[in-house]
């Protein structure tokens, strides 16, 4: 097992030859690991942001039919997939890592939106 507050033991090798290091406070694996769990809670926050968006969208469907719309999916993984071009990610692949994540997750609230739309009722069935 790996000790969290221990320096680096390699260095990343770039493209022209130089070393890359980090500074606080991704400089130790504790420090990443604190980095990526916060990234995670935020991450989860605004999926949850966006799943509450997706479930107001709900009431706004006439038919269950009206809900997959695979021009709008296809043009939030192509929407997405140019942002993540722009983020400067140096992981490599991480645009596709992007795409390959968006091409799940979209068509997973689809699906949860489905479920909800199966229990509405149209605003005129009210009395």
């Amino acid at each position: 097992m790996a000790d969290l507050n221990s320096p680096a033991v390699r260095r990343i090798v770039t493209e022209d030859g130089m070393y890359r290091s980090f500074g606080p406070p991704i400089d130790t694996l504790g420090g990443i690991r604190t980095v990526i769990d916060d990234c995670d809670e935020r991450i989860v926050k605004l999926l949850a942001i966006r799943g509450n968006a997706v479930y107001a969208a709900t009431v706004h469907k006439r038919t269950i039919e009206d809900i997959p719309q695979l021009h709008r999916q296809a043009d939030v993984i192509r929407r997405t997939n140019r942002l993540a071009e722009k983020q400067g990610c140096l992981l490599p692949g991480f645009s596709e890592l992007v795409r390959t994540t968006y091409g799940v997750l979209v068509p997973g609230y689809v699906a949860l939106q489905e479920s909800v739309w199966k229990q509405t009722v149209p605003v005129s069935d009210i009395k």
